[in-house]
């Protein structure tokens, strides 16, 4: 500031961006600027234009007291109907109750009398695969000591009296037997009972008690205490040894038979009693005959898996040696099928493809009926599942040892079919099978007439004319002498 001059306030000029960028003038307070008239590009006009459009905007912008829009946002989406207001209240709403659906559901749909093991499953989470402790606790509480039964609780549910039950249905004969009663009673005395004083004299005299003597006798017969029921026994004990049963017992001497698991402590003897109940009436659980089923149906898929096996592992050999019969190359054939066995390069791999869907559908039915049975079975008796090439290799095990035995069979046949083809080869020995049927009539006839005439056999020159084939054939028939064999030999030819 400078000596002599007063002190005079500035104020900054506002202006475009590229007035302040560049520089900002600095203009006393009380002067006042002045505009420039001409348009010659300089700075102040730029600021002065500036200003009057920044004015113009500011009062364009200010509304007028007639506008109808005065007042009023510009956008209208910035306010809210009161349709979204009360779209956007059910939306919290709906979104709450299915935050706390769980606690609303407990608050208001469990009933005031349900009681505290109903409650504590419903506010319970739900099961997600694995087992709390606490939960795993309380079960192992409950299991151990067995729950009151029905009969044995007098309170109702939540805490009162229990309600009433219905009477039992009365079955036709105890109707019938207590009208009789009745009828009896009625007959005895037929002026109805009074309600109170003495009963009347009928009741206690003869008459009475020779009636209802043996329906009243087994009660006051009983043993009500310790000391009738030994004398009772004593008593039966005495006569049995009287009629002698005692002399010849089955088991005197023996020991009696003692079973480990009845003084076993892992075992109740509730259990153990009833399970010998259970046995000795032939009775067994569920699970037992399911055992039984799998094992059947596995057995047979084993035994269907080696039969179709060894028929192509047959048909594989004889198509390979047709003519080798008993020969060497068979031998090598075999043992290089058994050689292979594990590997299933011999037969296994085309008879494998062959049979692959009925082999993969059978095990997956079999698999369906062990998962059946493992949910009915203890967890020690559980079975895993089978494997197809596990089970094929099991069946084609067993039967492997009678590859030789079937091979044979398929080339000779059974020991009838080789008895009757040895006897074959025998009569076209002996030239048997050049016999005509014709001729067979007149050999019963001839050696018929042999052994009903004379023992002696007939000379050929008494028989008929025949063939060449047939003189010999009597020649060598007719050698023998004995009629016996002569009529064993018709009898044989007369078949």
């Amino acid at each position: 500031m400078l000596k002599g001059r007063a002190h005079t306030p500035y104020r900054l000029v506002s202006g475009c961006r590229r007035c302040q960028s560049t520089s900002a003038k600095a203009v006393p307070a009380g002067t006042r600027q002045t505009q420039p008239t001409g348009n010659d590009g300089n700075d102040d006009e730029d600021t002065g234009y500036m200003l009057r459009r920044l004015a113009q905007l500011a009062e364009e912008s200010r509304p007028f007291k007639d506008d109808p829009k005065a007042g009023k946002p510009y956008f209208p989406s910035s306010t809210t109907t009161p349709d979204i207001s009360f779209d956007l209240a059910a939306g919290a709403q709906k979104h709450y109750e299915y935050k706390y659906q769980r606690e609303i559901a407990i608050a208001t749909k469990i009933p005031q009398y349900a009681d505290a093991s109903t409650r504590a499953i419903a506010q319970g989470k739900p099961w997600t695969g694995e087992e709390n402790m606490v939960d795993t606790a309380h079960r192992m509480l409950q299991d151990a000591h067995k729950p009151l039964s029905a009969a044995a609780t007098k309170s109702g549910p939540t805490g009162g009296l229990a309600a009433p039950r219905g009477h039992p249905k009365v079955s036709i004969s105890s109707r019938l037997a207590t009208a009789r009663e009745k009828s009896l009673d009625y007959k005895l005395n037929p002026s109805p009972p009074r309600k109170d004083g003495p009963e009347p004299e009928e009741t206690s005299g003869p008459t009475f008690k020779e009636l209802y003597a043996e329906r009243f006798t087994g009660v006051t017969s009983m043993a009500n205490n310790l000391s009738a029921i030994a004398s009772l026994a004593t008593q039966r004990i005495e006569d049995s040894i009287a009629r002698g049963e005692f002399e010849v017992l089955p088991d005197r001497g023996k020991a009696t038979p003692v079973d480990p698991n009845l003084s076993s402590p892992y075992i109740d003897h509730t259990e153990y009693y009833l399970n010998n109940i259970l046995k000795r009436q032939g009775a067994m659980p569920v699970w037992i005959d399911r055992q039984g089923s799998v094992h059947a149906r596995t057995r047979e898929f084993r035994d269907e898996v080696g039969r179709s096996w060894l028929t192509h592992a047959v048909h594989v050999i004889t198509q390979a040696h047709p003519g080798a019969g008993d020969g060497k190359a068979r031998a090598q054939l075999i043992a290089q099928i058994r050689a292979a066995f594990k590997t299933h390069a011999a037969t296994t791999g085309a008879w494998k493809a062959t049979h692959a869907g009925f082999h993969a559908a059978a095990v997956r039915d079999l698999n369906s009926a062990i998962r059946s049975y493992n949910l009915q079975a203890p967890g020690a008796a559980r079975r895993g599942y089978l494997d197809v090439n596990q089970e094929l290799e099991t069946g084609i095990a067993a039967v492997l040892p009678e590859l030789d035995a079937a091979v044979d069979k398929y080339l000779h046949g059974t020991a009838a079919a080789m008895e009757a083809k040895a006897r074959a080869e025998k009569d076209k020995k002996l030239g048997w099978h050049q016999l005509q049927t014709s001729e067979l009539p007149s050999l019963r006839g001839i050696l018929s007439a042999g052994t009903a005439g004379s023992s002696a056999v007939p000379p050929a020159t008494e028989l008929p004319p025949e063939k060449g084939l047939m003189k010999n054939l009597f020649k060598n028939l007719f050698k023998v002498e004995d009629v016996e064999t002569l009529a064993a030999k018709r009898k044989h030819f007369g078949r």
